[in-house]
């Protein structure tokens, strides 16, 4: 069934930005090494199974926990275990080193069956979990400890890609050849280990053949709802999709778990369909190398722990950008050319760093600018515009030009809360109207800002300052949402 477009508040819509991934699948080849860390998706780290020397096989399991809410890591690659590091920071908790041998045969998961639908819940639901499937989005839930939920407190499956990102995989790639038949049957699988949990799936629009076809594969499916949707940023971010394809209220600061909501991208669904109907585990993804940092800007699929450095080559990224995770406004900076890339990426995009602005850059036409205020001859004109990491500017005082609340998808008003904090004035952020919790950090406010404002900084400097203190939201929510997840076992992501 298809829905008509459900639109927000707020948002941006990006547009002919250089660099955007080549509408084709390119394969990374096996790097010399593959560093698989222990902790990959939801939530918490794996402990190693394996040491050094230990020989180990394609999709063979080197790191579990039953104990904990995580799901198990796999070898990528058939080799040697060169190393076992100790996690240097936080709860990343520590990677293995495999040097890669000679490849052989994928180890498979025990009980798959391409006659899926003969399987039950159950059984469907430790495929995934032994897949490393269930780590991905905000964990799915299984018997086993995967999510924050049970399988039965499921109430909603919402699927979403829908191109809102500056720059993201082609679903038209992601999708293609033999893989929109297993995208539709990951749903059903998803469905069915999920206690039959009504599925909604959210896409780009202007992917009108895949939508022609997706449309046509899911026509009399049950429970199953297609919507189209615009590619308007932040529209893929949890608190806003879920009210409003599903329209219901979000728990600002808790997670679409705590209301009964799974939200996974579409490659998590194709992997729930290799995992359960062909026994494959998750140990590659496909993923846009991207930016205008690249030379060669690809679809390529990249086995779980390569380096980036790797990747980069491929996609020919030089020297002097800036590689960056998933997402240009709210992804992390990748500084080390050694990162592995694990099973929560979808792209690399590479940004140029350039140096100091120059003079009058604010009077500049910018012929491949964008803004906000569309004074830009880009504009105008059909030109290619360039993303890079510099502000194109010094921060100058903020002018109340409105920007920022314009295009907030949380209804704040961002440069009202950016003055309180910058002038210390705490106190006066705790004004319910003001609803400082209820931002979702998709960095938008400070995207769109003429005075290059970081406001959305000040606005975490200020929910740090007031939770330092012991203020937080978690009153009002709790008063106006039955919350799943909550108990001591299975603690909240707030």
């Amino acid at each position: 069934m298809i829905r008509g477009r459900r639109p927000f508040s707020g948002g941006y819509r990006f547009s002919r930005f250089q660099g955007q991934p080549a509408a084709s699948l390119v394969a990374l080849d096996a790097p010399r090494r593959v560093i698989i860390p222990l902790r990959q998706g939801f939530r918490d780290a794996a402990k190693s199974l394996v040491g050094p020397g230990d020989a180990v096989a394609a999709g063979q399991v080197v790191g579990a926990d039953e104990a904990r809410l995580c799901s198990p890591v796999h070898a990528s690659v058939a080799g040697v275990v060169e190393e076992v590091r100790a996690s240097d920071a936080g709860d990343a908790g520590g990677t293995i080193v495999i040097r890669t041998a000679p490849s052989g045969p994928l180890k498979k998961l025990p009980g798959h069956s391409p006659r899926w639908a003969d399987l039950s819940g159950e059984a469907i639901g430790d495929l995934l979990y032994r897949a490393g499937v269930a780590a991905l989005g905000g964990g799915i839930p299984t018997r086993h400890r995967s999510a924050l939920i049970e399988p039965g407190e499921v109430e909603a499956i919402l699927v979403r890609d829908t191109g809102s990102e500056m720059y993201c995989p082609s679903l038209s790639v992601v999708l293609g050849e033999e893989r929109l038949r297993a995208f539709v049957e990951g749903l059903l699988i998803l469905q069915k280990a999920l206690r039959g949990a009504p599925v909604h799936v959210a896409i780009d629009r202007r992917e009108s053949v895949l939508v022609g076809r997706l449309s046509r594969a899911l026509s009399g499916r049950a429970g199953v709802a297609l919507h189209p949707l615009e590619p308007r940023y932040p529209q893929d971010f949890d608190a806003v999709l879920v009210p409003a394809l599903l329209g219901r209220p979000f728990p600002h600061g808790y997670a679409a778990a705590n209301i009964g909501v799974v939200t996974l991208d579409c490659q998590a669904v194709v992997h729930a369909y290799e995992a359960v109907a062909e026994g494959k585990p998750l140990i590659e993804r496909i993923v846009a190398l991207c930016g205008p940092g690249c030379r060669r800007p690809v679809h390529a699929r990249v086995p779980v722990g390569a380096p980036l450095a790797d990747a980069a080559r491929l996609a020919g990224a030089g020297e002097g950008v800036r590689f960056v995770k998933n997402s240009t406004l709210t992804g992390p900076k990748l500084a080390d050319p050694q990162v592995p890339i694990d099973r929560t990426f979808a792209a690399v995009v590479a940004l140029p760093e350039r140096g100091p602005a120059g003079l009058l850059p604010f009077a500049r036409p910018g012929f491949r600018e964008d803004a906000h205020s569309r004074t830009f001859l880009s504009c105008l004109l059909p030109t290619a515009r360039a993303a890079s990491a510099s502000l194109k500017g010094e921060p100058r005082p903020c002018v109340s030009c409105g920007y920022c609340q314009d295009v907030c998808p949380a209804g704040i008003i961002p440069h009202l809360l950016y003055k309180y904090v910058a002038k210390g004035y705490f106190e006066d952020l705790l004004a319910t109207e003001l609803r400082i919790f209820d931002c979702i950090g998709c960095n938008l406010c400070s995207y769109v800002c003429p005075s290059k404002i970081g406001v959305a900084e000040h606005v975490r400097i200020g929910q740090d300052r007031l939770l330092k203190e012991g203020v937080d939201n978690s009153a009002d929510i709790l008063s106006s949402f039955v919350l799943k997840g909550l108990d001591s076992s299975r603690p909240s992501a707030a």
